[in-house]
């Protein structure tokens, strides 16, 4: 008796093994034979400035499309709103740093998003005239943020007031996308007050 549950367990097992294996390859055949019978669409970026005859919606499979002329014009518009917000909204981005952070956090913001504030400046203890930061003449450490701060905010005031009409204070390990920033701050008056975001 158990060996005849054991044979059937067995061929059950074996028949559905079976099964799967031909349904795999039913699927897999299908599969591969309409990717051969694909005929791909190749999309063409003409260095030299090309057009093709035909646009997006109506181009013949296999037929190179140049997406060239598109891409160009949506870059001049998006090139055209960013200079233009460019001039109409001046941020001036102060960092706060630290001698010790400027070759570990500091210059990846210099190499990156800060290039894109109208002016930047990097707030420091000590003057570094070679990255350049201002030196502030205080000292280092948690108990020094406000003292670096006030004189920070100070010495903007003194020497740049005039240079922008947005100020941001961002520290060394701060990311920010600029152009959104200015994106947002075009749509009000910096001589208002502004309060973004809400009390908990």
């Amino acid at each position: 008796m158990a060996t005849s549950k054991s044979v059937l367990s067995l061929a059950t097992f074996s028949f559905g093994l079976a099964i799967g294996f031909i349904f795999c390859y039913v699927l897999f055949s299908i599969v591969f034979q309409e990717r051969e019978e694909a005929v791909p669409v190749i999309l063409h970026n003409d260095p030299h400035g090309g057009h093709s005859d035909h646009q997006h919606g109506d181009s013949l499979p296999g037929q190179v499309m140049d997406f060239n002329r598109d891409s160009q014009q949506h870059h001049d518009e998006d090139v055209h709103v960013s200079e233009d917000l460019y001039k109409k909204v001046r941020i001036l981005c102060w960092v706060m740093t630290g001698p010790q952070n400027l070759d570990k956090k500091t210059k990846h913001v210099k190499a990156t998003w800060a290039q894109r504030c109208n002016k930047v400046l990097y707030m420091s203890s000590e003057e570094n005239k070679d990255f350049p930061t201002v030196g502030l003449d205080t000292k280092e450490g948690r108990d020094q943020l406000y003292w670096k701060t006030i004189k920070a905010f100070q010495y903007v005031y003194d020497h740049h007031l005039d240079e922008a009409d947005w100020f941001m204070k961002a520290d060394d390990d701060t990311y920010v996308v600029v152009d959104n920033l200015r994106w947002l701050l075009s749509k009000h008056n910096p001589d208002d007050s502004i309060y973004f975001g809400r009390e908990v």
